[in-house]
């Protein structure tokens, strides 16, 4: 083979391998770029013996690699009381290019965490549009996200505080961002 072809087909393998190894790398970027709010909050129960609350989270992922939630390690409070620590281990999947959306499943007792007086105060809260401004709910703690055994994030602080209010009225559809990791 002539000198010339065997030079030819070696800057096409390396350009093309860098060629793949800048997309790919891109895209690694990329997908460290993701937003998240919560979207929803389902009060499953709001009594004095059993606060029951579904929060979900959607996540839009930027990058055509899909990403993977590792695990997340999370401290809810309600008016600044802290109620519980939530931790997932098991792997959440983030869809590519597209959002993606799951639930922080949080069980108490507000006995424990209140007195009576102030559950009291809490239910009334629940039960009014304005009382339900007063009422504060708050995510704090950390997350772990990878691609493609990629760490992008790894124990990536999170602090999100919405009123009850905001909670039940937002749309479920709006946009995910512009909160950002």
């Amino acid at each position: 083979m002539n000198g010339w072809v065997k030079a030819g087909i070696i800057v096409g393998v390396v350009v093309t391998l860098t060629a793949i190894a800048l997309k790919v790398y891109a895209n690694v970027k990329l997908a460290a770029e993701y937003c998240y709010r919560v979207s929803k909050v389902q009060v499953n129960r709001f009594s004095n013996s059993a606060i029951d609350i579904v929060l979900t989270v959607r996540f839009l992922n930027k990058s055509t690699l899909e990403a993977t939630i590792t695990g997340y390690n999370l401290d809810i409070f309600l008016n600044d009381k802290k109620l519980a620590n939530v931790k997932q281990i098991q792997s959440i999947k983030i869809a590519k290019a597209g959002v993606s959306q799951f639930d922080v499943p949080v069980s108490i007792d507000p006995r424990q965490k209140f007195t009576l007086a102030e559950i009291a105060t809490l239910i009334a809260n629940y039960m009014t549009n304005a009382g339900k401004e007063r009422i504060k709910i708050r995510a704090a703690g950390t997350i772990s996200v990878q691609a493609y055994g990629v760490k992008l994030a790894k124990d990536k602080e999170i602090d999100l505080t919405y009123t009850l209010k905001e909670l039940l009225e937002t749309d479920p559809n709006a946009p995910v961002c512009p909160e950002k990791f």
